[in-house]
C-alpha cells in the first residue's frame, strides 16, 4: 500500500507540473465608454471587445520587441476575428456611472498562444516564399552546469607618509603591503596561500623642538574575477525543440551532426563544447573553421548558443524542487566574406518545477529550449530573414 501511494503522489505532481506549462497566457483590458441616454446591450457588447483588444494590445507590449513588430503587421486582421485568439474571459469590474453616462468593464482573456502565434509565422517572409528560396541553418547549442570556482580573495595595498617639520626637519616614510590569502575550492577541497605582509620604514630625524607635523594616507584594493570551470553535454534531447520551432517557421533546418560529417572536420561539435567548458564564447578559430565548413555546404545561417543550468532550490509556492535555467543564444550569417551576427538573445532565465531535480531540470530546459527559440524565429521574421 505504501508503494501505490508513492507512484500516486509522483502521477499527481507530475500531472501539476505539466498543467503549469501547458497554462494559456493571459493579459487584462480596461476600457470605458459614454453612452446617450440608456446603457444599451450594443454597448456592452462593443466594450466586452474593446476590453478584448486592450487586453491584447497589452499581452504583446510585455513581449520581446521582435513579436510586437509581428503583430503590429497582423493586428488589423487578428482583432477583425479576436475571438478567434481567446479561449475564455472573466469580467473582473463592472461599473454604470448612470449620471455621467459612463460604462467601465475590466476582463482578463485567456489567449490561444498556439493559434495567435501560428497567425504571426504565416504572415512572415519565409513562410510565403518557395522552398527553393529559403536558406538552410544548423545549430550548435551545449547544455552547462558549473564543475568547480576559484575565487580570489582581495589584496590591498595600504601608503602613510608622515612629515614633520620645525627648526629642523624630521622625515618619516612608512610603506605596507597586505596581500590577501587565495582559495581554490574544486570538488569540496581547498588549497589556501598564507597572508604575506611586507614593511618598510624610512626615517632622517633632526631634532628640535617647535615642530609642525603633516600626515598623507592612500591606499588600493584589487580584486580579481572568479574562474568557473563547467560540465558541458550536448542538447540531443532539445534538439527536437529547436528544429520544430524552426522548421515551422519555414526555414530549412538541419542537424549539426548530420552536417559535421560532410564538412571535412571544419564544424566539430567537440570544439564548441571544450571552448564553451572554460568561457563563455567560442573561440576565433573555432568560429572560423565552423563558418567555412557551413558555408562551403551552401548554408547561410548557424545558430549557437548556451543553456547554463543553476543549482536547484525550493519552489515557495508548490513545495516542489525548482531549477533555473539561462540561455544566451545568437544566429550568424556565414554567407559573405565574415560571419556576421543576425540577431541574439540572452542571457535570458527560465525555471521549471518538479518533484525531483531531474524533472525540474528537464522541465527548464524544455521551456527554456522552447522560449529562446520562439524568441529568435519571432526576431527573425521580423527582419524578413529567410
Amino acid at each position: 500500500m505504501r508503494y501505490v501511494i508513492c507512484v500516486v503522489v509522483l502521477m499527481i505532481s507530475s500531472l501539476c507540473v505539466q498543467l503549469k506549462a501547458d497554462q494559456a497566457p493571459s493579459a487584462k483590458g480596461t476600457v470605458e465608454i459614454s453612452y446617450k441616454k440608456k446603457l444599451l446591450p450594443e454597448d456592452r457588447i462593443e466594450a466586452s471587445k474593446k476590453a478584448k483588444i486592450k487586453a491584447l494590445d497589452r499581452y504583446f507590449e510585455e513581449h520581446e520587441t521582435a513579436n510586437q513588430k509581428n503583430y503590429e503587421i497582423m493586428r488589423e486582421k487578428i482583432i477583425t476575428n479576436i475571438e478567434d485568439y481567446i479561449l475564455s474571459s472573466v469580467t473582473l469590474v463592472e461599473e454604470n456611472d448612470e449620471k455621467n453616462k459612463k460604462y467601465t468593464l475590466v476582463i482578463r482573456i485567456d489567449i490561444n498562444e498556439r493559434k495567435l502565434n501560428n497567425t504571426l509565422l504565416n504572415s512572415s517572409t519565409v513562410a510565403n516564399i518557395k522552398d527553393s528560396e529559403k536558406s538552410m541553418m544548423t545549430f550548435v547549442f551545449v547544455a552547462r552546469e558549473k564543475s568547480s570556482v576559484q575565487s580570489f580573495e582581495d589584496k590591498k595595498y595600504s601608503r602613510t607618509d608622515v612629515s614633520t617639520q620645525g627648526n629642523d626637519i624630521i622625515h618619516a616614510k612608512q610603506q605596507q603591503t597586505n596581500t590577501g590569502s587565495e582559495s581554490e575550492k574544486i570538488n569540496k577541497s581547498a588549497v589556501q596561500t598564507s597572508d604575506q605582509i611586507n614593511k618598510s620604514f624610512d626615517q632622517n630625524i633632526q631634532s628640535k623642538n617647535d615642530a609642525s607635523q603633516s600626515v598623507t594616507t592612500g591606499g588600493s584594493t584589487t580584486r580579481k574575477a572568479d574562474v568557473n570551470e563547467w560540465n558541458v553535454s550536448s542538447t540531443q534531447n532539445l534538439d527536437a525543440v529547436f528544429t520544430k520551432l524552426f522548421t515551422d517557421a519555414g526555414f530549412q533546418v538541419f542537424a549539426a551532426g548530420d552536417v559535421e560529417q560532410e564538412t571535412n572536420g571544419l564544424l566539430q561539435t567537440s570544439a564548441f563544447t571544450e571552448d564553451y567548458r572554460h568561457g563563455d564564447d567560442i573561440s576565433p578559430k573555432t568560429r572560423t573553421n565552423a563558418t567555412k565548413g557551413v558555408k562551403g555546404l551552401g548554408f547561410k545561417y548557424l545558430a549557437i548558443g548556451t543553456l547554463d543550468i543553476g543549482m536547484s532550490d525550493i519552489d515557495p509556492v508548490s513545495g516542489m524542487k525548482r531549477v533555473y535555467v539561462n540561455v544566451t543564444a545568437k544566429i550568424l550569417d556565414v554567407s559573405g566574406p565574415f560571419a556576421k551576427a543576425v540577431t541574439s538573445i540572452g542571457p535570458v532565465q527560465f525555471s521549471g518545477i518538479g518533484p525531483d531535480s531531474d524533472v525540474a531540470r528537464v522541465n527548464a530546459m524544455q521551456l527554456a529550449a522552447k522560449s529562446a527559440g520562439t524568441q529568435l524565429v519571432n526576431e527573425l521574421n521580423a527582419k524578413s530573414v529567410h
